[in-house]
Parts: C-alpha cells; sequence; structure tokens
C-alpha cells in the first residue's frame, strides 16, 4: 500500500515538475521532491547498491552449474612413474607412458590439453540459500531505496517549510515596519500641527528603525534556508521562489489520522525485515557448512610423448607432439570437510547473534514509528485549536489596531498607547506564524513516519 502511494506520489511530482518549468510559477514541494530524487547522491547511491546486489545474486546463481576447466601444457622432463589414471588437481587428470627401453634418453618433449568438469550436484541445500541470502540482499537493497525517499522527502519537506516560515516571518516584519513607519509619518505630522509632543517623532522613528532592522535578519535567515534547501534539489538559491499564502492558508486541515500502529509496509520497517530474513538465511547458511558435497567429475585429455610405443625416446622438442593418445575419466567425488563442523557451529551461533541484533533493531525502529505517530495524533487536534484562537486573537487585535490608530490621529490616546496595542498585533502575528510552523512540523512527522506525504503534496 504504502509502495503504491510513493509511486502515484512521483507521477504526481513529474507532472507538477513539467507544469513549473513551462510557467515558471513558484516551486512547489512536490517538485523539489522529484529534484532530490533527480539529483541527490543518496539516490546516486542506494541504485548502485541496487545494481550490485543483482549482480551478486547472478553470480550465486552461477554456482548451479558445472565448473570447466581447460589446461595446455608442452613440457620437457623425465617420464618415469607407475601406470593409472586419476585426478590429482582441479583442471588436470594424468594418464602415465609404458617405460622406455634400456640404454634411451632419460628426459623428452611431452605435450599435453585436458578439460575437466567439476560439477557438484549435492551440497545439502547449501546453493539453495546462498541464492537466499542473495535475493534477499536484493530485497533489502531495493526497499532501502524506498526508505531513503521517504527520508529524503522528509528533509526536504523540512528545509522547504523552513523557507516558508522564513519568508513568512520576513513579511511580516515588512509589515511591522510598514505599520511604524505609517505611526512616524502620523506624528510628524500631529508635531507640525502642534497637537502632539515632537518626542513623539523621536520614538516613533526609533522604534520604526529597529523594525526595519529586524527585517534585515529575516531576510539573511531566508537567503541562509533556501542555501540549505539548494543542496538537495541542485538549484541556485536565487532561483528558488515559494508561495506567500501555503504556508498560512485559510485552512490548513483537518489532517486525515486514521491510524494509530505504523504499517508493516512502513519503508524504514521493510528494510529491517529484509535484514532479518538475510540473518536467518545466512543462520541456516552457517548450519549446512558441516555436510560433505557429491560431485560428478569428468574430463578429456589429448597428450604426446617423445616416447613411442616400442620404448624409443626422442630428444627433439617437437618430438612431444609425437604418439598422440587421448583419454576419458569420469566419476564421482565426495568432498567434506571434516573440520568445519566446529567451525560451522561457532559460525552458526554468529549468524545467530546477528539475527538477534537484527530482530531488536526491527522492533525498535517498531516501536519508535508508532510512538512517534501517536504523539502527533495526541498532539494534532491541541495544535488546531491552538491555530483558530490565535487566529481569532490576531483578527480581534487587528480590529482594535484600526481604531486605536483612529483615535491616535484623532488625538485621544497617546503614542505610547498607540505603540503598546501595536506591540500585541506585532506578537499575536508572530504567534500566529509560529503555531503554524508548529503544525506543519507535526505534519511533517505524521508524514514519515506514515509514509505518506499526499496530504503535504496538496498544501504546498
Amino acid at each position: 500500500m504504502i509502495k503504491r502511494k510513493l509511486y502515484l506520489v512521483g507521477m504526481f511530482m513529474l507532472a507538477s515538475i513539467y507544469t513549473h518549468a513551462q510557467n515558471s510559477t513558484p516551486l512547489s514541494l512536490s517538485e523539489a521532491w522529484q529534484l532530490a530524487f533527480e539529483h541527490y547522491p543518496e539516490f546516486t547511491e542506494q541504485k548502485a547498491l541496487i545494481k550490485a546486489s543483482a549482480y551478486n545474486k547472478r553470480a550465486v546463481k552461477n554456482s548451479y552449474l558445472p565448473n570447466l576447466q581447460l589446461q595446455l601444457q608442452n613440457t620437457y622432463g623425465s617420464y618415469e612413474g607407475s601406470a593409472g589414471g586419476f585426478f590429482p588437481l582441479p583442471g588436470i587428470f594424468n594418464v602415465t607412458p609404458k617405460p622406455a627401453l634400456e640404454n634411451q634418453p632419460d628426459a623428452t618433449s611431452s605435450f599435453y590439453s585436458s578439460a575437466v568438469v567439476d560439477w557438484k550436484i549435492f551440497e545439502f541445500g547449501r546453493r539453495n540459500k546462498a541464492l537466499e541470502v542473495a535475493t534477499f540482499q536484493q530485497n533489502a537493497a531495493q526497499n532501502g531505496l524506498l526508505a531513503s525517499q521517504v527520508a529524503v522527502q522528509a528533509k526536504v519537506s523540512r528545509l522547504f517549510v523552513a523557507v516558508e516560515y522564513n519568508q513568512a516571518n520576513l513579511t511580516w516584519a515588512k509589515a511591522n515596519a510598514e505599520r511604524l513607519e505609517k505611526i512616524l509619518s502620523l506624528s510628524k505630522s500631529l508635531a507640525a500641527a502642534g497637537l502632539k509632543a515632537g518626542a513623539d517623532s523621536l520614538l516613533a522613528a526609533s522604534v520604526h528603525q529597529q523594525a526595519v532592522a529586524g527585517t534585515k535578519s529575516w531576510q539573511g535567515k531566508l537567503n541562509s534556508s533556501k542555501v540549505q534547501l539548494s543542496e538537495l534539489i541542485s538549484l541556485s538559491p536565487g532561483s528558488i521562489q515559494v508561495s506567500s499564502s501555503s504556508f498560512m492558508p485559510s485552512d490548513v486541515g483537518p489532517m486525515k489520522l486514521t491510524q494509530d500502529t505504523v504499517a508493516a509496509g512502513h519503508p524504514y520497517l521493510e528494510v529491517l525485515d529484509q535484514q532479518v530474513n538475510v540473518a536467518n538465511a545466512r543462520k541456516e547458511l552457517a548450519e549446512r557448512q558441516k555436510y560433505p558435497s557429491l560431485s560428478f567429475l569428468g574430463g578429456l585429455s589429448t597428450r604426446g610423448s617423445g616416447v613411442d610405443a616400442g620404448g624409443n625416446v626422442s630428444r627433439e622438442w617437437g618430438a612431444g607432439f609425437n604418439n598422440r593418445a587421448d583419454n576419458y575419466l569420469v566419476g564421482l567425488g565426495l568432498t567434506w570437510n571434516l573440520t568445519a563442523g566446529y567451525t560451522s557451529t561457532l559460525q552458526s551461533k554468529e549468524a545467530g547473534a546477528q539475527l538477534a541484533a537484527t530482530k531488536a533493531r526491527y522492533d525498535k525502529q517498531a516501536l519508535q514509528l508508532t510512538a512517534s505517530l501517536q504523539a502527533v495524533e495526541a498532539n494534532m487536534q491541541e495544535q488546531l485549536q491552538q491555530l483558530e484562537a490565535t487566529q481569532q486573537a490576531l483578527e480581534n487585535a487587528s480590529k482594535a489596531y484600526e481604531l486605536y490608530l483612529s483615535r491616535y490621529e484623532n488625538g485621544l490616546i497617546s503614542l505610547t498607547e498607540l505603540l503598546q496595542l501595536q506591540s500585541v498585533l506585532q506578537q499575536l502575528e508572530k504567534d500566529n506564524i509560529e503555531a503554524h510552523q508548529q503544525y506543519w512540523d507535526q505534519a511533517i512527522m505524521q508524514a514519515e513516519v506514515s509514509g505518506d506525504f499526499s496530504y503535504l503534496s496538496t498544501k504546498f
């Protein structure tokens, strides 16, 4: 289910990034995800690991095929020996010639070529277990890519929201500076008309200058957050433009929270589940190392010798190609490493300990994800209520500020009283920004632990 959601999100991101390229609209979160998928080096690493695991699986499959070895020799040396045929080493078998006559040279040249097949036909399931290990490793690599996608989506989402957050704060700082500039202009007019003291203009100018300095600070933070985001999506910081309305929309939810436990198919858990399978298969493979293997052996050889059938010996180098003889040899071989019984027991215990550790990592990850999801669900309703209360307070403060501004303009209140209400309005606007930031942090956490980013893709 989660894999299908990731696929649908990927298709949506491809369509979004095409539209963005055509219309030069502000960057959406889905487009940022797709750019990260295409350019972030972590995905190049994961794709390379998938290829490596596929090659390893093919190599393991090749162990089912017989080993074929070929050897060619043209040598010069002594030729004494007893008759018989045997397999001294893989790739070689030997057939000894007849002894030579008396008063013949004690060395001659000989030519030898052979091809030997060594086909392990029964290994008590070791090859099948090795193939299982390779298959689970390939699955783990593929799920590792999906887990990286979820992790990078969460990381890009946090950096993207950070840009939106800093941009909202910059807009807030500029709006605050504009209000104070209006107050400064009004105080100067009232002072010039003799309705207010000149000190009001100095106080208003001081507060206005402080607000202007605040805009510079938030501009720097916005530029810094764009640089951090550009590291993942490979866009220049100057070209990153985001929507000004998506961070604080008129309606943020409600977010769908329909589960209190993390699905077993979550990519974070799937990776560990495949690692558990790998560890279990390795343990079973280690237990089978103590058993022998049965092989079919077969060989063909062609050899020539400087000793002919009558026992006459030639010293010439090319004489090794004379007196040719062809031979074959077939048989069954049982190979049993008797010390492997003890070694395989130790390897099995080691693999068992690795299996227990991997299962513990899986349980730990599942517990952390479930706890995080339940924490989000417990906090999300409170966050929504905080947003509603903050927005209502902001609306009331905005109306009160307009009334107080009008009363100050008519000389009914002092500048200090107006600045106090302006400070309250400024703080409520800031609280509203912070409430939205906390809400989006919870939404990103919920998306990561559930593996479903569809809600965020519709909001940014």
